[in-house]
């Protein structure tokens, strides 16, 4: 089954709904400046769990596989079983 770039984005909507993040405040992070972007964000992901939980889940191609965190992994492979 094949997801569209539509479908991509609502599992990714649904996904930050249910994590609920919050928002970062950069001055509790103490970061360097070779740590944030040209922007000032840091460069490093927050609060992203890759683990090989869903790794070899037949709904996931390619670097999906590999390159995405469990969350959105869960998101894409519960998508699938619809």
């Amino acid at each position: 089954m094949k997801i569209t770039a539509g479908e991509l984005r609502k599992i990714i909507r649904e996904v930050l709904e249910e994590t609920k993040y919050d928002p970062i405040d950069l001055d509790d992070l103490h970061l360097d400046e070779d740590e944030l972007d040209e922007y000032g964000r840091p460069t490093d992901s927050v609060d992203e769990e890759h683990t090989p939980k869903y790794d070899d889940h037949p709904a996931l191609k390619g670097k999906q596989k590999t390159k995405l965190p469990d969350a959105l992994q869960k998101g894409i492979i519960s998508k699938a079983k619809k």
